[in-house]
């Protein structure tokens, strides 16, 4: 729907002319008694509309009469004019209608109402016989000789679309721009900004869409044409999605409406303008009367289109939702295709497409188990569908999410199986491919890229295949084949897209191999050859790694420099690597320039890593006994970063910053400047700074193993800070303190870590904590898959005892205990476990053999924490308390009796809960001891009594 659909008949459609020339008219036909027969059929063809009537009655009153004084009369003349040249134009005679429009207007002097009419329609009558560039100059005439008058903004329109369609688009621009901003009716300004959106949306040109709508004053409310708007807004979106701007498109899509709304809108806009119509019917001109009365036609015309039409509705959420998709908005985007797919009244394929790609939304958000769930509705729901073998394989992705690999294959199994005709077979085998790969069953994995390959030699993925194929053997560190199999591949695949990424895995394998020559020639080749190539900064990245091997540290220093600052990540790597070097050379001097040259970006506020930066700068100070320049360093860059969520390395700042002090001998200072700088953030709500000072008085409190008051500390700041104003550092201390308390608040930290620092190493305590949560609540296979992930992607976290632990009680309440208590001994084997995290293994395995219904092989476990561990009291009241119940278990009251009593004398366990009921109970044993003790005395045999004696 166009804002002007037939744009040559626009005014012309359904006028009436002006009301003094009818009067005219009917006082000269009074003089012509001759002319009167003919004259009267004329002018009761036009007032009846019979404009092909009127016409020819003309021409036949001309053939007649064209020579007689009575029509030759110049004040006849001027009186028929009007209305021969507009009956000519509606008859569809627009050459006609312009001579006699251009005869009245150059050869009579006329009212200023009928030069208005004429020159007017005049315009109209030149678009009509195909000169639009003439049309558009005579409607410039008119809006300039009577500027300012509604008519001559109507003349602006129908200007702007002429040169529009004249190739003029700039001029066009320009005059709707004007337009827009001008003293013109608003319904009329409206229009105009619409016609400027669909002009834009015609030329692909989304910059001006973007601009026109959103930067633009939309008065909906006065919008008569709210169907084109609608309409408009899809055409824009969908160019917008086209130029990969979702963010925009979605919402442009959001300005469309649904059919029910719309017609019911639309409805609601054409009452209103009959209503204007009527109310000011009386005192409009001719011209405007002609515009209202086709506007109405048209949304009557537009209101009975959208009436018939099919409800458009689902594709438009169709739409919206893709957008949402492309823009990794998958929430919102799972959220509409759910609609759709749910929703009986819409047509089967369509509500089977949005389920599909409801599946790819839930799987783009990595919500594993609902895609996994949705799938399988999907294919139940659509068994016989096209896109049922690719439902199956969202499944398949949905387990390989998870890191549930062994299943992705069993999915992948039965795919390739029931599906083998099917064009994915090979994306299967290569995913299958993929997941061997990651179970590290290499054999398995070459086996399905081979097999790929090689059965379906003209697919896409034929050199994928091979070059996965060869790297299963890096992966099995068989440099030697892994280099040969690439080699080949490159040689015969010069011309592949791929090319350039082979080369880069080759010059991969030879740096593993300590080739670093033959390396360093591939990586420089592929620096050289494909500048434009999205491995380009990973090869120079690559290329200070491989001079680092070499030991020229210099030279790997300068590599690491060269690495382009479009690659963000691979920049702060190489930025930080060559920071090392220095570090390691001594080079403070090179360091602080390198650096500052890092933190003095126009981007700076940006980089992720530039407080880690100014650490490393205020670093170099101290190691050249510079404390004084350490210490106005720090204090700025925790002036400036101190409340920047996204910032990094504060704490480390604050560390280094407290470690001056304690140097200089003012602990009792910086004490002093940690509270009153924590009051001072409070007031002046700056949150996040409050946030990270709170951690940082938690850390050190945990230091003085003060463990509940540092929690109480921790949990000061979930009162106070909103976790959308917290970095991740404070998320995760906060969250798993949460979670450890059995608080279910703590998942929104850890879904924020996931959505905001996927990247971050934090990421490890929202494994944990989720891991935990699910633990809580008995969701024990949920558990296991996020410490899956945990032990996958941060295994060196500090939370890696805690989280193995975990995971061995989580086996340990599903009866799997082999698995447990190999677990658990794995820690006990680990140095870097010692302490604590060794006294839990033991507790753990306390546990299982209670389970196993086994007392006297757990009891020892319990024992050992008591004798060997005793700096942990949590642990100590545990094993105490534990030990006891199980010596009550096997009957030994006294041994229960010594243990407690061993228990009760450690002045540091009064305020655990193990405590109080060991107290409880003591008297209770204590009797049990001594009635054993005394039945064992009556059962000793005589002899040993004597030999006591």
């Amino acid at each position: 729907m166009r804002v002007f659909p037939n744009r040559l008949n626009t005014v012309a459609a359904n006028a009436s002319l002006h009301v003094c020339c009818l009067i005219c008219l009917a006082t000269a036909i009074s003089h012509g008694a001759t002319l009167q027969q003919q004259v009267d059929q004329a002018v009761s063809a036009f007032t009846t509309g019979q404009y092909h009537k009127c016409y020819w009655t003309f021409e036949s009153i001309e053939l007649d009469f064209g020579q007689e004084p009575e029509f030759l009369d110049r004040n006849f003349q001027k009186t028929i004019l009007p209305v021969r040249a507009y009956a000519a134009m509606m008859a569809e005679r627009p050459t006609d209608a312009l001579v006699h429009f251009q005869t009245l207007l150059s050869g009579h002097e006329v009212s200023p109402g009928v030069r208005a009419f004429a020159l007017y329609n005049k315009a109209i009558a030149l678009s009509q016989t195909n000169a639009p560039a003439q049309a558009a100059r005579a409607f410039r005439e008119f809006r300039l000789t009577y500027d300012g008058s509604n008519e001559a903004h109507l003349a602006r329109l129908q200007e702007a679309d002429l040169l529009a369609e004249v190739g003029e688009i700039e001029t066009a621009n320009q005059l709707l721009d004007d337009f827009y901003h001008s003293e013109a009716p608003e319904s009329l300004r409206m229009q105009g900004r619409l016609r400027a959106l669909q002009l834009a949306s015609d030329r692909g040109d989304s910059k001006r869409v973007n601009r026109i709508l959103f930067q633009s004053d939309w008065s909906v409310e006065s919008m008569p044409d709210i169907a084109v708007l609608s309409f408009a807004a899809v055409e824009a979106a969908d160019l917008l999605l086209q130029d990969h701007l979702h963010d925009e498109a979605m919402r442009a899509y959001r300005l469309a409406l649904p059919k029910d709304v719309l017609i019911e809108k639309q409805r609601e806009r054409l009452s209103a303008t009959k209503q204007s119509f009527r109310q000011k019917a009386d005192f409009a001109s001719s011209i405007w009367k002609s515009y209202s009365s086709q506007l109405i036609t048209r949304l009557e015309s537009q209101l009975a289109k959208l009436e018939s039409m099919p409800d458009y509705t689902p594709g438009l959420y169709l739409r919206r939702g893709q957008a949402y998709l492309l823009g990794e908005r998958y929430r919102e985007a799972a959220i509409l295709f759910k609609i759709i797919a749910q929703s009986e009244r819409y047509d089967k394929d369509l509500r089977a497409e949005a389920h599909y790609r409801w599946i790819l939304a839930l799987s783009e958000a990595e919500d594993w188990d609902a895609a996994r769930q949705t799938a399988e509705m999907f294919i139940e729901a659509h068994p016989t569908h096209a896109l049922a073998s690719s439902a199956l394989f969202l499944v398949a992705r949905s387990y390989q999410g998870e890191g549930r690999y062994p299943e992705a294959v069993g999915v992948l199994d039965d795919l390739i199986r029931n599906y083998p005709d099917d064009q994915q077979v090979p994306r299967w085998y290569f995913t299958r491919g993929y997941n061997y790969s990651v179970l590290e069953n290499q054999n398995e994995a070459r086996a399905n890229f081979e097999t790929g390959a090689e059965q379906f030699p003209r697919s896409k993925l034929r050199t994928q295949l091979k070059m996965w194929a060869g790297l299963t053997y890096f992966f099995e560190r068989d440099y030697e084949v892994a280099l040969k199999s690439l080699d080949e591949l490159a040689k015969d695949n010069r011309n592949h897209a791929l090319y350039p990424e082979i080369r880069y895995r080759i010059a991969n394998v030879q740096y593993a191999m300590r080739n670093h020559s033959d390396a360093l020639r591939t990586a420089e080749a592929l620096i050289e050859d494909f500048p434009g190539h999205y491995r380009y900064a990973e090869a120079l990245a690559l290329k200070g790694d491989i001079y680092m091997g070499m030991g020229e540290l210099a030279t790997a220093a300068h590599a690491f420099r060269q690495v382009p600052t479009d690659s963000p990540q691979l920049y702060d790597y190489a930025v930080f690597q060559a920071a090392k070097i220095y570090r390691a050379l001594e080079r403070y001097d090179l360091l602080r320039e390198h650096l500052l040259a890092y933190v003095e970006r126009e981007d700076a506020n940006e980089r992720p890593r530039v407080s880690e930066a100014l650490y490393w700068i205020g670093w170099s100070f101290q190691q050249e006994g510079r404390a004084e320049q350490s210490f106005t360093l720090f204090e700025e860059a925790l002036k400036r970063f101190g409340n920047d969520p996204k910032a990094r390395a504060v704490e480390s700042i604050l560390s280094a910053y407290s470690e001056l002090y304690r140097r200089q001998n003012a602990a009792d200072d910086f004490n002093i400047w940690l509270q009153e700088t924590m009051e001072e953030s409070l007031a002046e709500r700056q949150l996040t700074w409050f946030a990270r000072l709170t951690q940082f008085k938690s850390l050190r409190q945990q230091r003085l193993n003060k463990e509940s008051r540092a929690d109480a500390t921790l949990l000061s700041i979930h009162r106070i800070v909103p976790i959308d104003q917290q970095d991740a550092v404070t998320l995760a201390s906060v969250g798993v303190v949460l979670a450890e308390g059995g608080y279910s608040a703590a998942d929104a930290y850890f879904e924020r870590i996931l959505n905001e620092f996927p990247k971050r190493t934090e990421r490890a305590a929202a494994f944990y904590g989720k891991a935990l949560l699910a633990s809580q609540a008995d969701r024990l296979d949920e558990s296991r898959r996020w410490l899956v992930r945990f032990l996958e992607e941060t295994p060196t976290h500090p939370l890696a005892a805690d989280s193995r632990i975990l995971a061995a009680d989580v086996l340990r309440r599903q009866g799997l205990y082999d698995a447990a208590t190999e677990g658990l001994n794995e820690i006990l084997q680990l140095k870097a476990m010692r302490g604590r995290p060794h006294a839990r293994a033991l507790a753990g395995l306390a546990r299982i053999e209670t389970d196993r219904g086994d007392p006297k092989r757990a009891i020892p476990y319990w024992q050992r924490i008591y004798t060997l561990y005793r700096a942990y009291p949590e642990l100590l009241a545990e094993a105490y308390w534990e030990s006891a119940l199980l010596f009550e278990r096997i009957d030994d009251p006294i041994a229960a009796h010594n243990t407690v009593l061993e228990m009760l004398r450690d002045e540091r366990l009064k305020d655990f809960e193990q405590y109080e009921l060991a107290e409880a109970r003591q008297p209770q044993w204590e009797r049990k001891a001594r009635e054993r003790s005394a039945l064992a005395e009556q059962n000793e045999p005589h002899t040993e009594k004597e030999a006591r004696q």
